[in-house]
Parts: structure tokens; sequence; C-alpha cells
């Protein structure tokens, strides 16, 4: 069976537009055409972008999505590529959280100083003090 574009859209969950924005970016192979020159996708399209969008979902790039679709059209070779990238993935997220509590601290740290509506906006560090960025977790000055 073969799909236009909006049915195979509409099957994967996703916009036409991001069809074919992961076409011209080589994670989907481009389909063949039919006489009319219409696009004919198969149910092999419609699992590519249902494997684009889970891994989308857990928070692997589309840098990333490629290379494991690289990985996963040589099944007969090692896991440890798809492994290691997935170590590195959680690598990154657990720095993101650290780097998220310490914004969430700092957030925290405003608003408790902030008289809120027992004083004036001249004293509240949220909008006189802000904070200050940083690089690397020093502050810049």
């Amino acid at each position: 069976m073969t799909y236009k574009a909006k049915q195979l859209a509409d099957k994967a969950g996703v916009h036409v537009e991001t069809l074919r924005y992961y076409e011209r970016q080589g994670l989907l192979l481009e389909p063949s055409r039919s006489d009319a020159g219409y696009r004919q996708y198969t149910n092999e399209h419609i699992e590519v972008l249902i494997f684009i969008k889970r891994l989308k979902g857990i928070g692997f790039s589309l840098k990333e999505i490629k290379t494991l679709l690289s990985l996963k059209s040589h099944p007969g070779e090692s896991a440890a590529a798809a492994k290691a990238l997935a170590q590195d993935k959680i690598k990154h997220i657990s720095q993101q959280l650290i780097d998220l509590e310490h914004t969430k601290l700092e957030l925290q740290a405003l608003i408790d100083a902030c008289p809120g509506e027992i004083g004036t906006n001249e004293h509240c560090p949220i909008l006189h003090e802000s904070i200050k960025p940083t690089k690397g977790g020093e502050q810049l000055c």
C-alpha cells in the first residue's frame, strides 16, 4: 500500500512540512513517484517517521537520530555505537538537570528577596539585580 504525503503525515502524527523537512535533511528516503508525479510513501516510511518521533520525544537531536538511523540500517552490526550515543545523551541530560537546579536556586533566592506586595518595585531584586550571566558557573562582571 502507498500513501500520499498528507496520508503519511496523518498516520505518523506529524505535519506535512515536518515530513518534507526530514526528507531534505536525509532522515527519510525520498519516495517513488506515481505517473502523475505524486510521492508514494510506504509503510517503511511510516515506521521511520514513528522512530524519529519517538527519539525526538526522548531528547535526541536530528543529527543524533540520523546517526541512529544509519546504525539501524545495518542490523548485523554491533549495538555498541547506539548504546554509546544513548549513554552520551544521558550524561548530557544529567548536566542539564544540574544546570536547571542551579538556575532554580538562583531564581528562588531572587523571589525570596523580593518584598512583593509589602514593598515597592525599586527594592525588588528580580527587576534590579536579575540573574547575572554566567559562563561555566562563574559570574561575569
